[in-house]
């Protein structure tokens, strides 16, 4: 071979030499990875009980990815939930395994497939062809009649069609299982692969296998509408190029270049207008990762078997796609020959950016910052192993050949960027536009927006693993924050910047909106850890409406929070290419990046939040957990944040508390005179603890004070205060109160509106206000109670309609609004709402804060006052039940009105309501206050009760059953008494068959303690259990706790026979010892008494009446009695 070789000419020997080398290194990993695919499967099986995994859950998953994680040591497993051998969409267990030990386990599996899966066999009735059919009648496409399989693939599972004429990738039809859905079935289904030609979209459409019909689609390109996004193809007036081909040239080799320069926005400069801007050439910029860095082993211009002079290497091909075909474009080429690259094309920004020096330059700057953020990801473990973007991973691990094809200046919209990610081995391709301004603005040199795209490929093929692109497609996903968080963090100057930079106002996208770097950006709010300048919390999910840049903001808000909380800790690393150095900048964006790979598919914050924390376990010990914990409690996503559905924003609950204090009722609703325990539960957070605070609970008029477990009561301002409260962080202390409910507290109920919608028409006592012919009716398609419901349609218009109680009710501090409800809307845009107005009227204000259960889960944009605001949107699922508590509002009389939207397209069906009720009873309010050392307010908890007609008539205190001697001694005490006539002692052998022992009087009312006492005194052989019956003077009664004891011994004792006539015979084996054995009648009065020595007695019964006697046998170690029955 060595000899062929060297016969042949140079340039052919060394594009021979690449392929042979290029099999020798496939060949090695397909041995490789089917070696440990094995060694994976032995690793979850011995891990299965860590990981929570059944026999069952063992035989239905597969291993879709796992590598070793370079900076944390741990090895990674993307466990594929499958049923009958098919993939269940987005089922996907991230575990992670570090020093043989599981050490982080997240995501979900769909339990129940069995019986979820609508066709048991999983065998598809419609063919993956009618599938593609399907899809391509959805999607407007128009695919040939005759539509042949090229490929079929793990057992006709899969089935690849070529590109059928309609799509830049070939079309492909896979069997999933599909959940979530309304019937909450597992819906077997063909998920089908296009991307139409002319378009960035790349979708994923999926289509029921049974039925033919379209169930959901999926979008691997992220459209990030930067401002005010067009979606238009240029004009020939936009002096664009065509996309004939640049003449180039490429030489076959392995690192053929010596040395490139490229003009360009150098890093970290983020556009020509910031600091360090200005168009420069810099050479050989690889040289920024460090010499003999992995991420550069081919330097920019070579993917192992060709050397380019033109922007094309391993990483990237950077080209112009003007006519928007995702086609060959443009590349900028070399203006010397290799191996000396020079890309030196200086821009003027007087002309358009499409006259040719300023594309070349522009492809140049695209181009260079691409390789940028494969570089110093590739440090922060976006690595060849968990899916990065390369050509050639040059036998490390991973599929290659998914270098990023990167579009300047496309030519199919304006004011907008793109980025599609495919599966690890498929091309992504990012797509970057022209922006409005004279001349037009070019986004290829805005390299945040750059930076913001590159990272949504990062955090898709980190997220649920590289083989799986679709793990950010549910509505709470941080996507965009990730884009934005990564964008500052390349494009902040970390030789200049200083620990206290935090405050300072960061915002992106200035270059491209045409603003100055002092305006605000493209955002919301410009970044900063100043909450007067970027305020976003947790609790404003609800208002962003679901869009998803503004939910992203959120998210990068409190990433770059805890980024300097970090810098506070280390400093600031100056370079950040170097991420093993000391310094809280490049820690952060360790934590960020590991976090994304250790987090569930289809994630929300709390998950994000989570990942990061044990990312900083994995990596630094849990050095940085309180710098985290500050910032994410900092922005509502404290300890004890809900995060609820991943798929919803707006059902979120925000928490902010370093302390949290809840108080509760032993139970919902009470008599008067019972007993009301409160138990307080102090919880600190990690990280903080407390000294010297104190509880002041308040006692409202209507309960009396009894006990508490170390409190102080005043009766003078009718407080207790539990004072002096040291806690260390993250644990807790529980203190209770006990009360009695006065009598006169209770006042019979009230219901102001029971209305159940019994007729075909508008009830009376109801207002409807119309806008824009959208009336409230009642309908009989949905009803919670047969046969009407009152209704208002999802039009595809805009419109408004409200339902109002046409008076007000006067509420108490005990008042309950309830209703059941059903909608189906669309999602984000047309909802529900439920207000109160206190001024007859006049006013109104949204009841959210107020929804005790099913309150709202979404937010919409509401077209006629044009915000956001959350409402019930989307679809419920079925009727529910919302309970609405207004003792806010006691004292004041309330209207309410029922208030529905809609914008002015997509229609679904609407919103259904049945069953309104208006309840205001009786009630108890007791507020307890939680201060601090400084004696200033930290947090309060309030208990709601309900008092119920009736008094008690007893409160049990202690009851004992004890032995004394041969007898059972029987103690119980009552705290109080109200109406008792008596106490019933009742006896059993079994525990569940009770029969009465004796009677006790009782003292009948009292509000003090009393005690009373019982002696059984023929406690039966064995266990006795026993419990007291107290009976009310109207018949009514209650019984006491059980309590047992048991009388053994250490003899067989027989009596025989049993029943007798005239003598029976006493056996006691073993015994040597004096007994007494004596005959009781039912009445307790002693018959006949007999001495006994040794194992035998035969008694004579003459005289002795028939009935029901009992035989007792006392002395040394026994006390025995049996039942003796004498006939």
């Amino acid at each position: 071979m060595k000899n062929i070789l060297m016969t042949l000419p140079t340039q052919i020997t060394r594009k021979f030499a690449c392929v042979f080398l290029f099999v020798l290194i496939c060949s090695a990993q397909l041995f490789a990875q089917q070696t440990d695919l094995l060694k994976a499967t032995d690793v979850i099986k011995q891990n299965a009980a860590s990981i929570g995994l059944s026999d069952n859950d063992l035989n239905n998953y597969r291993i879709a990815d796992a590598y070793t994680d370079k900076l944390s040591g741990a090895t990674i497993y993307y466990l594929q939930q499958t049923y009958k051998g098919i993939d269940v969409l987005n089922a996907i267990q991230i575990v992670a395994i570090q020093n043989s030990q599981v050490v982080s386990v997240a995501g979900k599996r769909i339990d129940g497939m069995e019986l979820k899966a609508n066709v048991k066999n999983a065998i598809a009735a419609v063919t993956p062809e009618n599938a593609v059919r399907a899809m391509a009648k959805h999607l407007n496409l128009t695919v040939p009649a005759f539509i042949v399989a090229l490929k079929t693939m793990n057992d006709k599972k899969v089935v690849a069609f070529g590109d059928l004429g309609i799509s830049s990738v070939p079309v492909r039809s896979k069997l999933i299982w599909v959940t979530g859905n309304k019937s909450n079935n597992a819906i077997l289904s063909w998920q089908v692969e296009v991307q139409p030609k002319g378009v960035a979209d790349h979708w994923l459409v999926q289509v029921d296998a049974s039925k033919g019909n379209v169930l959901g689609k999926m979008n691997l390109n992220i459209n990030c509408t930067w401002g005010n996004g067009e979606n238009k193809t240029l004009a020939a007036d936009d002096d664009i190029v065509n996309n004939a081909s640049s003449v180039s040239t490429e030489t076959f080799g392995l690192n053929a270049i010596n040395s490139a320069e490229y003009r360009v926005i150098p890093f970290p400069a983020e556009s020509p207008i910031h600091t360090g801007g200005t168009a420069a050439l810099v050479s050989n910029p690889w040289e920024l990762a460090g010499t003999g860095n992995n991420a550069t082993s081919l330097k920019w211009n070579d993917d192992g078997t060709t050397t380019y002079d033109y922007t094309r290497g391993n990483n990237v091909l950077a080209q112009e796609d003007s006519n928007a075909n995702n086609g060959n474009g443009k590349r900028a080429i070399s203006t010397t020959a290799i191996p000396d690259l020079t890309f030196d094309y200086p821009p003027d920004y007087t002309q358009q950016p499409t006259i040719t020096v300023n594309r070349n330059f522009a492809i140049t700057n695209l181009f260079y910052w691409n390789n940028i953020m494969h570089d110093i990801s590739y440090q922060y473990g976006f690595d060849e192993l968990s899916g990065n973007f390369q050509a050639n991973n040059l036998g490390r691990g991973g599929t290659d050949g998914d270098y990023v094809l990167a579009d300047a200046q496309d030519g199919r919209a304006l004011n907008n960027a793109d980025f599609s990610t495919p599966d690890d081995g498929s091309n992504p391709r990012m797509q970057m536009y022209l922006w409005s301004g004279s001349p037009k603005i070019d986004g290829d040199l805005d390299n945040g927006v750059v930076a913001h795209e590159y990272t949504h490929g990062i955090s898709t093929r980190l997220t649920g693993g590289p083989s799986n692109s679709t793990c950010l497609q549910n509505v709470e996903q941080m996507g965009e924050g990730w884009s934005d968080y990564l964008a500052l963090m390349v494009t902040t100057d970390w030789h200049t910047a200083t620990v206290n930079d935090g405050p300072n106002k960061r915002p992106i996208g200035n270059y491209v909106i045409g603003s100055s770097t002092t305006g605000g950006g493209i955002r919301t709010y410009p970044y900063s850890t100043d909450m007067n300048i970027d305020p976003w919390t947790y609790a404003d999910m609800a208002a962003t409406g679901s869009e998803v840049h503004v939910i992203g903001e959120i998210w990068c808000t409190v990433l770059w929070d805890m980024t300097w909380n970090i810098i506070q800790m280390d400093g600031i690393n100056k370079n950040i290419y170097d991420a093993n150095a000391t310094g809280g900048n490049s820690a952060a964006l360790k934590l960020v990046m590991e976090g994304m790979k250790l987090q569930s598919c289809s994630p929300g914050f709390i998950d994000g939040r989570d990942a990061i924390l044990k990312a900083d376990t994995l990596l630094y010990g849990g050095k940085y957990s309180c710098a985290i914990w500050s910032a994410f409690r900092k922005r509502g996503m404290g300890y004890y944040a809900l995060q609820r559905s991943n798929d919803i924003a707006g059902d979120e609950k925000a928490d902010f508390d370093s302390v949290i204090l809840v108080k509760t009722a032993n139970k919902d609703s009470f008599v008067q005179q019972e007993t009301i325990t409160y138990t307080f539960k102090v919880n600190t957070v990690p990280c903080i603890s407390l000294s010297n605070y104190k509880i002041v609970d308040t006692l409202p008029s209507n309960v009396t004070y009894v006990s508490s477990s170390s409190g102080v009561y005043n009766a003078g301002n009718r407080t207790v205060t539990f004072s002096n409260i040291n806690l260390a962080a993250n644990s807790s202390v529980t203190y209770t109160i006990k009360v009695t409910v006065n009598n006169g507290s209770y006042t019979a109920p009230v219901q102001h509106i029971n209305e159940t919608f019994a007729g075909n028409t508008i009830p009376s006592g109801w207002t409807v206000y119309n806008f824009k012919s959208n009336p409230w009716t009642v309908s009989t398609a949905e009803s919670h109670s047969a046969p009407y419901a009152l209704f208002a349609a999802d039009i595809s218009s805009t419109s408004l309609t409200r339902f109002s109680t046409s008076t007000a009710f006067p509420l108490t501090n005990n008042s309950t609004l309830t209703f059941w409800h059903y909608y189906n809307t669309e999602s984000g845009w047309d909802g529900g709402r439920v207000e109160i107005s206190t001024n007859n009227g006049v006013t109104y204000s949204d009841l959210s804060k107020y929804m005790i259960q099913n309150g709202y889960q979404n937010s919409i944009y509401d077209s006629i006052i044009k915000t956001f605001r959350p409402a019930f949107s989307g679809n419920s699922n079925g009727f529910i039940r919302t309970v609405i508590n207004l003792t806010s509002f006691a004292g004041k009389s309330a209207k309410f009105r029922f208030v529905f939207t809609s914008d002015e397209a997509v229609g679904v069906e609407g919103w259904y309501i049945d069953d309104i009720t208006l309840t205001s009873e009786s009630g108890i309010q007791n507020l307890g206050q939680f201060f601090n050392s400084n004696n200033l307010l930290a947090t309060s908890s309030t208990a709601y009760s309900t008092i119920k007609e009736g008094t008690l008539p007893l409160t049990w205190g202690e009851f004992t059953a004890v032995k004394n001697g041969n007898t059972s001694l029987l103690k119980w005490q009552t705290l109080q008494e109200y109406n008792t006539a008596n106490f019933i002692i009742e006896r059993s052998t079994d525990g569940v068959n009770f029969h009465q022992l004796a009677t006790v009087a009782a003292a009948g009312s009292s509000s003090i303690a009393r005690t009373y006492q019982l002696t059984d005194q023929l406690p039966l052989n064995g266990k006795d259990f026993y419990r007291i019956k107290q009976v009310d003077k109207d018949g009514k009664f209650t019984y006491s706790p059980v309590r047992s004891l048991e009388f053994l011994l250490n003899q067989i004792i027989n009596i025989t026979p049993n029943p007798a006539h005239d003598k029976i015979a006493v056996t006691i084996s073993g015994n040597d010892k004096a007994l007494k054995v004596s005959i009781i009648d039912a009445t307790g009065k002693q018959v006949k008494s007999f001495n006994m020595q040794g194992q035998y007695l035969q008694l004579s019964l003459p005289g002795i009446a028939p009935g029901i006697y009992y035989i007792r046998i006392a002395g040394d170690g026994i006390n025995s009695t049996h039942k003796l029955i004498v006939q």
